[in-house]
């Protein structure tokens, strides 16, 4: 059987899901900016929607990033995502990569969060 007849995982799959998160991030950044500055009564669903969107896309990323680095899912790592995604994303990087790429793996999350936080910030003063 022809090597190319064994399906390649798609490396880029995470990568949109990390652009998701970074794009509904500024967006839902943008809207509290706006609320905030245009003093507008609050939606309790913007922010509800904004977080179940945020939830979903963490899970994909986590699903096809797991796939892509052949790390084997359980439940409690997803469950873990889910409900404390600050303390299990570092170690689930930590632990997904090879013992040489881990400290580099670590410092390309924390760069990502550097991101997001500075895009949300923007977002919310351009906006508001």
């Amino acid at each position: 059987m022809p090597v190319d007849a064994y399906p390649q995982p798609d490396i880029m799959k995470s990568k949109y899901a990390l652009i998701f998160l970074l794009l509904l991030n500024a967006i839902a950044s943008g809207y509290e900016g706006l609320v905030i500055a245009r003093a507008l009564p609050q939606s309790h669903w913007a922010g509800l929607v904004s977080t179940v969107l945020s939830l979903v896309a963490i899970v994909c990323w986590y699903h096809w990033n797991s796939i892509e680095k052949g790390f084997r899912r359980c439940a409690p790592w997803t469950v873990g995502v889910v409900l404390l995604p600050f303390l299990v994303i570092p170690m689930y990087i930590f632990r997904s990569n090879p013992p040489g790429a881990r400290w580099k793996a670590l410092g390309k999350f924390a760069g990502f969060l550097c991101l997001v936080l500075a895009v949300s910030i923007l977002s919310a003063i351009i906006v508001g």
